[in-house]
């Protein structure tokens, strides 16, 4: 044999290997090997559950008298050490109590592959031979590329059957549709950058695709009320035919549309519509990293980068653990990030129209963290801008993209501004966040969601991981040491990003974090944590300065390195990111059956909202961050009227119901006040019949004249039709802005300006200062 194919089998044998590890990691997945501990007599429910807690052990299962099954999180050896010698612990069960590690239960196994499982090193393994694997492949692609002619001689009389069969098939089409051809051959590069994108958005959510369609709403998590807020759109679209503007099945009644949390006044609500919440959320999630991914490319492109070094950004922003974990969590709302780079890149190349578009999409997905981070991101390179320009024109832009942004978005903040005025939410944050954690958060691969934060941290691992890698980190320092000038407002951003998420430890009431929560809108969030983001976008460019500076410099190895640093991030981030999602099918679902008619219930738990809006329920006992009074009883509570009552004597029975309107045939004989067990809000109008409606003891009343009429009560807003109207008036800025520069761009020769935009960096505002 001669010397180069003893390179191509050891290539092959490289990839073999790789793949072999890589299928046996997920095969012989020891995070999913349950253990067995027997607890002491003397240890109560309570004293369980606080152990539990304590020791990282979920999904409990009874096996015997004081005997559990437990998945465990926290497999670190001085957890599972703490565990076993815990006085509170008899026994235990697939745990190594010498070597303080999880056992397989594996027999089918061998025993070499259990062993490293058991270790956990498979990924890491997988990871390693995966690089030489990328390395084999650069250095054979002589002899590959000698074989691919060879077998392609060898194919090419079923190449050309299959061929004309295809244009046979096609030749129709295409003379019907060839201009839509036509344009697809000149954006070829826009239509295999969006092909790339999608592939990368579903690859990254390969726990999906097992349960696709099957969401979870743990009594744990946010899914709950998250899914809540998705059913109601839905069913009042489908079932009932209304613009979703009121919620009847939560908390008494509150604005759909005016809760800052709400998501469908988006593009996206489509899916929902025709899918169903559960179906869409996770093609959402595949289309919202996709976009992340492809945003953060643009990005790269605007701040200088060439095309390979604009990979890092994407690869590193839409792969971070980030945005899986939340997700894992249930805070849907953190899909609007995924507008943030391209939202950047947008204002950079003086886009300051598309920002505003973009800005507008995250406040209509209910982006409450998503909207201020990207403004503060976008402010922070707006000053640096203004700083090295000595021009006041980037805070003109950044004006420009605000209006658009508010206009666009006004049918919803016309419509939040009053109830955000009913129940301010102002919240006290003083939370720290150590350097020991923030090492973990963004290096530590171990991202599970349910990983047990010891050092006194309030919350689970998902409000603080952000991983992006060592590969990534050790890019953007290398990038930053080769860049300098150009790096500069990368690194002030890093910086805004490090110490607003570090919260009170820098400074205490007088950190950055605690003046910054000081200000409208930023004194509504908690956790500083979650401004790792900023961070983590910041690291992200400045590791695409890092392979810009690794290929700047002559040598095809140099270029092989780069290729081969990005393939590895890549799979080092697919492996650590994307399991949290997995979380997402585990299925605890309640169910009840459907009410014939609304009623309003007080469950024992605000866990259980989902369900009841299912069934026509609406549930008292609710969870909602703005912490609405809740005036109506329930079905279940004494002192219960009915869902509508006179106060005096008479009658009244509810003709037809939806979520945005009331029929009522109401009669008395002397003037009364009709009561709807909703909570008031002053958008409740009588549209038909005799009566105003007014606020009764919390509760929607109307007062009603004597005699029998049908009363018609409709959510009804003008500040709803206004930003109809502004938003209309915006979009028409923005489409003649749009025609005018595309005319101006066929004026000049050119094909189109995202063409224009892609082929090369544009951009003197960040590269060159």
């Amino acid at each position: 044999m001669t010397r180069p194919w003893i390179r191509v089998v050891l290539m092959a044998s490289a990839w073999l290997a790789a793949g072999l590890c890589g299928g046996l990691h997920f095969y012989a997945d020891v995070r999913e090997q349950h253990v067995r501990v027997a607890w002491a007599p003397s240890v109560t429910d309570d004293d369980r559950l606080r152990l539990e807690q304590q020791f990282g052990l979920i999904d409990a299962e009874r096996q015997a008298e004081g005997t559990w099954n437990y998945l465990l999180t926290d497999r670190s050896r001085a957890n599972i050490a703490a565990l076993v010698q815990h006085p509170n612990v008899e026994d235990t069960a697939h745990i190594d109590r010498t070597a303080f590690r999880v056992q397989l239960d594996r027999p089918d196994l061998p025993r070499w592959v259990v062993a490293l499982a058991e270790t956990e090193q498979l990924d890491t393994i997988a990871l390693i031979l995966g690089m030489i694997a990328l390395i084999a492949t650069w250095i054979c692609r002589s002899e590959l590329s000698y074989a691919w002619s060879g077998g392609a001689e060898m194919i090419r009389p079923v190449f050309v059957a299959v061929r004309d069969l295809w244009l046979a098939v096609t030749a129709a089409v295409f003379f019907l549709f060839r201009s839509v051809f036509r344009r697809v051959a000149e954006h070829r590069r826009i239509v295999a950058l969006a092909s790339g994108a999608l592939v990368f958005g579903t690859l990254f959510c390969w726990p999906l695709l097992s349960r696709f369609g099957q969401i979870g709403a743990l009594n744990d998590n946010d899914w709950d009320q998250h899914l809540t807020l998705h059913w109601v759109p839905y069913e009042t679209v489908r079932q009932y035919g209304e613009i979703p503007l009121w919620n009847p099945y939560v908390c008494g009644g509150m604005p759909m549309l005016g809760n800052p949390q709400s998501r469908w006044l988006s593009p996206f609500f489509l899916l929902h519509v025709l899918y169903g919440p559960e179906y869409a959320l996770q093609l959402e999630m595949i289309a919202h990293i996709s976009l992340a991914w492809l945003g953060a490319l643009f990005l790269g492109r605007a701040a200088g980068l060439s095309w390979i070094a604009s990979l890092a950004p994407a690869i590193v922003f839409a792969g971070c653990s980030y945005s899986y974990l939340h997700l894992a969590e249930g805070h849907t709302t953190w899909l609007a990030f995924a507008y943030m780079p391209g939202i950047l890149a947008a204002a950079i190349a003086n886009r300051h129209i598309v920002a505003g578009i973009g800005l507008a999409l995250a406040i209509g997905e209910g982006g409450v963290y998503p909207v201020p981070y990207t403004a503060l991101a976008l402010a922070v390179l707006a000053l640096h801008r203004m700083t090295a320009e000595r021009s006041v024109r980037p805070l003109a832009g950044l004006g420009t993209s605000t209006i658009t942004a508010a206009c666009l978005a006004a049918p919803k903040l016309l419509l939040m501004q009053p109830l955000m005025a009913r129940y301010p939410r102002v919240i006290e944050s003083t939370e720290t966040f150590g350097l020991e954690l923030l090492t973990r958060a963004l290096l530590g691969r171990d991202q599970d969601w349910q990983r047990i934060v010891s050092d006194g941290q309030e919350y689970g691992f998902h409000e603080y991981g952000a991983y992006v890698g060592p590969i990534a980190f050790a890019l953007g320092i290398y990038g930053a040491l080769g860049a300098r000038r150009r790096a500069a407002a990368w690194l002030v951003l890093l910086a805004v990003g490090l110490v607003l998420s570090l919260g009170g430890t820098l400074g205490g009431d007088y950190s950055a974090w605690a003046l910054l929560h000081q200000l409208p809108v930023f004194a509504s969030l908690r956790r500083p944590s979650r401004f790792l983001l900023v961070a983590v976008l910041a690291i992200s460019v400045l590791a695409g300065f890092g392979i810009d500076r690794l290929v700047s410099k002559r040598g095809r190895w140099r270029v092989a390195m780069a290729v081969a640093l990005l393939a590895a991030a890549t799979i080092d981030l697919a492996l650590v990111s994307p399991p949290p999602l997995r979380y997402l099918t585990y299925s605890e679902e309640t169910t009840f059956e459907r009410s014939k008619s609304f009623v309003q219930l007080n469950f024992t738990t605000n866990k259980q909202m989902y369900a009841a809006a299912q069934a026509n329920m609406g549930a008292l006992n609710c969870y909602e961050p703005l912490e609405p009074a809740v005036a109506p009883l329930g079905v279940n509570t004494p002192g219960y009227r009915g869902e509508q009552y006179l106060l005096r004597a008479g009658t009244v029975r509810l003709v037809e119901w939806s979520p945005n309107r009331l029929r009522l045939a109401v009669s008395s004989s002397e003037p009364n006040v009709l009561v709807i067990n909703y909570n008031y809000d002053p958008f409740w109008q009588v549209t038909s019949g005799g009566g105003e409606a007014f606020d009764h003891e919390g509760l929607l009343a109307v007062n009603v004249p004597a005699g029998s009429q049908q009363l018609v009560l409709a959510y009804r807003s003008q500040r709803f039709a206004v930003g109809v109207l502004l938003a209309i008036a915006a979009l028409g800025v923005a489409g003649m802005r749009f025609l005018r520069r595309r005319s101006k761009s066929r004026a000049g020769d050119h094909v189109s300006d995202v063409n224009d935009a892609l082929r090369a960096p544009a951009v003197r505002p960040l590269a060159h200062l």
